[in-house]
């Protein structure tokens, strides 16, 4: 069974942040469910631009960067998001006022892969959560 991860998650599971306990012992707890967490390819570039940014503030050297997005694929799949993906995604931001597309491009492809949707973005998901009951938060796994 897929699962799609964002990159809010997914970081979490790179880098020491806030609630990264959560989120690894899910990653965990996934395996016990033979659950595999996909994501979209172009949120590598979501996922590099957080490292760049702690690399500029110092937090991780270049390096350490580059380690990370090594270790990536033990954590997650990249899945390709077609045409129809990035229409739903359009449509979900619309119907529910969103003024970016990202989070709704996840939420899309999950509904694509007929799967849920795990972040760690929760006011993502308290604001779609009656309206994609596919999208579920950190805390409500």
């Amino acid at each position: 069974m897929n699962v799609v991860v964002d990159t809010s998650l997914v970081v979490k599971w790179l880098v020491q942040e806030d609630d990264s306990m959560v989120a690894i012992e899910l990653l965990r707890a996934r395996e016990r469910i033979e659950c595999r967490p996909v994501m979209p390819g172009w949120a590598l570039a979501e996922i590099t631009n957080v490292l760049l940014q702690w690399t500029i503030d110092s937090l991780i050297t270049e390096i350490d960067a580059e380690e990370i997005l090594l270790q990536l694929p033990r954590f997650v799949s990249i899945v390709e998001t077609p045409p129809h993906v990035a229409r739903r995604a359009i449509h979900f931001a619309l119907l529910m006022g969103g003024r970016s597309v990202y989070d709704y491009l996840f939420a899309a492809l999950a509904e694509s892969l007929d799967c849920e949707l795990w972040t760690a973005d929760e006011s993502f998901s308290r604001r779609v959560g009656a309206v994609l009951p596919h999208v579920h938060s950190l805390h409500e796994i």
